[in-house]
């Protein structure tokens, strides 16, 4: 559906037109109504031989269209009828659907079950009426034709309803929102908000003038390190394009929830209460849950259980009507439980109505979780600005949804609840055909092309079967769903071979599917957006990122690369590479200590905590256990495994308070997410480049690659996503004017130019330690040895 405010303009198919409703939505029985669509087309042939031997002149097919006027707005509706026949007592609208149950059923039963059936084939006669052929403004007869999808037994049930005022009625309800929306278009125009900074810091002036200048490009690339106000400068520039009129909704992307708390502080500063905008954080629907069990079917869940008729009366439009009124995740579940209505029902109603989205990556990339939005009533990516936050992790985040696991494990657990849910006996024999070749296949660094033929052969008979197969998925555990629409994802990825790809076996009875590159799914998705704009401390090397993003050969009028200035940030890293050990996996071992007696030092020279950053949790634990052991009085802090941002941030304010060191992993949530370190550490040590584990993907990326020299792949591979993480970890150190810290590159490959060059510029150094003598200097002046 597009909607044209400015035009008073609707254009949207009969089918949209028939489905609009802004009150919930919740899925059906079955998630893969695909076999219905094979089924029906099958009896959709067999009717149309069956009408094609008699004698009445019929169409089939048929394209339909026209435009209705309806209190200053006009609706242009399109579609395609099954059949038009001729009869002799005039003309006749018949569509026809498939269903899964017996028949016959009384009329009134069938009107009732499928209100949006009987609301498409009104549309259509409307349409009809209005067209060129004669006579002109008569309404056509109307007839759906309900066939049963195992027997073809069929029952046809006249369209008696009042036709135009059922059209008109719809017409009201679509009118409401459109209405609604012109109206939150119209208070935007007179949007105010406050500057992101009270104060602007030397440079962010600069950056809001060139945002203001790049309104027509396409992708705008947007370089500034941690602590600079990115998401400050990008939401003030933002809120203006809102203003403008040029846009009509905001989507601003992360990929971690810290990047999202951040977004939705600033905006709570920027707007005020009451906001001027509103805006929504998507949670992902796991979080929404307040049923027993996480089972999201109408059959399962008594939230979703007849939800349409506890809608109109719960008065949970208040989530998109006030501004004011809260929306955080534990309001929404308090408010599900009080009128018995699914949160993320409430979410999902909510989003049509507000002006800012603000969500992770998986809600516009990820196969499984981008029909939330691309479904939701008025989304038009082409009236959309997209903002990507933290955008260096966009290419690999959006590969790993496009990567898969087969495991027999897993396979059995799902067969076993298939065969409780009474599944087919031809879908059980190609799943068992399946789990055979799983279990059999062996640990190996890629499979080859006889395997990778045959695993495909598997995957498209289970596919075929799975998508003409009815299947009750309510009655279905939620990880054998999963795993069905894991296979089905499967089978088109690897049947469209439009993804770079590596299948491999980490260990026997496993099979791994992994997306070497996932650039043309990312710039496929970008394509419809009018502006991107990409948002990180470490895009640089760009060309690298703009080939990942499948963006390589985008035109200079198309983008623009706007790298913020911060003098504040000159001289606040003071560095030096410690040429005395190898950290290199083979090599480590023979420097282990020293690289624990380092930390000690730097530990005993510094009035603050310090912290280590490591490329691997096995690394950190060898060094651990001789601090331990010989280093008794230093105290360590050991990054703990957990995603709970919480837990997250009580262990770095715990560690702060209690500890000399903190032992941080290159690339986690820690090193990338948690900006609290700013300003609070006298030093840090990076032990080694932590450049990706060497493994078989890392190999497959190499030979894929299409760098002319394999030095040039390893920089693409290897170098620059381990460099990034440094950069990313050292940038958190210092957020603000006046912060300070000393930083040692702990490993000889740093004064390696091709390693050397990828630091940001306050990183690169001409300090260097070769022995232990030269070490003690540097800490007692560190200014001491550049040379």
């Amino acid at each position: 559906m597009h909607i044209d405010i400015r035009k008073r303009t609707l254009s949207l198919s009969v089918g949209e037109f028939a489905n609009f409703s802004t009150s919930p939505n919740p899925p059906s029985k079955s998630i893969y109504a695909k076999w219905r669509t094979h089924l029906g087309q099958v009896w959709h042939d067999e009717l149309r031989k069956q009408i094609e031997k008699g004698s009445i002149p019929a169409q089939f097919e048929r394209p339909i269209s026209g435009e209705i006027q309806h209190k200053g707005w006009k609706f242009i509706l399109n579609g395609r009828v099954d059949q038009l026949l001729e009869h002799k007592d005039g003309t006749l609208i018949r569509e026809i659907k498939t269903v899964s149950y017996s028949l016959p059923l009384s009329n009134e039963d069938l009107i009732k079950k499928h209100p949006t059936y009987f609301l498409q084939l009104t549309a259509y006669q409307i349409l009809y009426s209005l067209s060129a052929e004669k006579p002109r403004n008569h309404i056509p007869a109307g007839e759906l034709l309900f066939v049963e999808a195992s027997s073809g037994s069929s029952q046809a049930v006249p369209n008696v309803e009042a036709i135009e005022e059922t059209f008109y009625q719809q017409v009201e309800i679509i009118l409401e929102y459109v209405e609604q929306r012109r109206q939150g278009l119209e208070r935007l125009r007179q949007l105010t908000f406050s500057p992101a900074f009270a104060s602007p810091r030397e440079g962010q002036e600069e950056i809001h003038q060139h945002l203001a200048q790049a309104t027509n490009a396409k992708y705008i690339f947007f370089d500034a390190p941690t602590g600079y106000g990115k998401t400050g400068c990008v939401l003030q520039y933002a809120l203006n394009q809102l203003r403008s009129g040029k846009i009509t909704r905001i989507i601003y992307l992360t990929g971690k929830s810290t990047g999202q708390l951040q977004v939705t502080t600033q905006l709570q500063e920027m707007l005020g209460t009451p906001a001027g905008a509103t805006w929504w954080q998507i949670r992902n629907k796991r979080e929404h849950c307040i049923n027993s069990a996480f089972q999201c079917f109408t059959h399962t869940c008594s939230y979703l259980d007849q939800i349409q008729t506890r809608w109109s009366e719960s008065g949970l439009q208040r989530f998109h009507l006030f501004s004011e009124q809260p929306k955080d995740i534990e309001s929404l579940k308090e408010a599900g439980r009080q009128e018995h209505i699914c949160p993320y029902e409430i979410t999902r109603s909510a989003l049509p109505f507000i002006d800012i989205w603000i969500a992770d990556y998986n809600y516009l990339f990820a196969p499984k979780n981008k029909a939330f939005l691309s479904d939701l009533v008025g989304f038009d990516p082409s009236q959309t600005l997209l903002l990507i936050d933290e955008a260096h992790n966009l290419p690999s985040r959006v590969a790993s949804g496009y990567s898969f696991t087969l495991s027999d494990q897993d396979f059995h657990e799902a067969m076993i609840d298939l065969q409780r849910c009474n599944a087919p006996q031809k879908l059980l024999r190609n799943w068992e055909e399946l789990i055979l070749f799983v279990s059999t296949s062996k640990k190996t660094e890629a499979i080859g092309p006889l395997q990778e033929a045959e695993l495909e052969d598997h995957l498209s008979h289970l596919a075929q079967e799975i998508e003409t197969t009815s299947i009750d998925h309510s009655q279905l555990q939620p990880e054998t769903s999963d795993t069905l629409f894991q296979l089905l994802e499967m089978e088109k990825f690897l049947s469209e071979k439009k993804l770079s790809m590596l299948i491999w076996g980490p260990s026997d009875g496993v099979l791994q599917i992994t997306c070497l590159d996932a650039g043309t799914i990312i710039k496929q998705t970008l394509e419809p957006f009018p502006q991107t704009v990409f948002i990180s401390a470490t895009l640089n090397p760009l060309d690298h990122f703009k080939q990942r993003c499948g963006l390589q050969g985008i035109s200079n009028e198309e983008s623009i690369h706007l790298e913020a200035s911060t003098p504040w940030r000159n001289n606040a890293y003071t560095v030096a590479c410690d040429l005395r050990v190898d950290t290199r996996y083979k090599k480590r071992s023979q420097h282990t200590y020293t690289t624990a007696s380092t930390i000690a030092s730097l530990c005993n020279s510094s009035d603050k905590p310090i912290a280590a950053f490591f490329p691997s949790y096995h690394y950190s634990r060898q060094v651990a256990k001789i601090i331990d052991s010989d280093f008794p009085f230093i105290r360590v802090a050991n990054q703990p495994k957990t995603s709970d941002l919480k837990e997250q941030q009580s262990f770095i304010e715990e560690a702060l308070l209690l500890n000399d060191v903190l032992f941080l992993i290159l690339g986690s949530s820690f090193a990338e997410s948690i900006d609290i370190l700013g300003g609070q550490l006298s030093a840090s040590i990076i032990i080694g480049p932590a450049l990706p584990e060497v493994n078989a993907i890392q190999e497959a990326r190499m030979q894929s690659h299409q760098a002319k020299t394999r030095s040039e792949a390893f920089r693409e591979v290897y170098q620059i996503p381990g460099l990034q993480k440094i950069n990313q970890a050292l940038g958190r150190l210092v957020r603000a004017p006046g912060q300070r810290t000393q930083v040692l590159l702990h490993c000889q490959r740093f004064a390696d130019p091709s390693y050397h060059s990828l630091l940001a510029p306050e990183y690169q150094t001409a300090s260097h330690i070769t022995n232990d003598s030269e070490f003690s200097q540097w800490l007692a002046d560190p200014s001491s040895l550049l040379t």
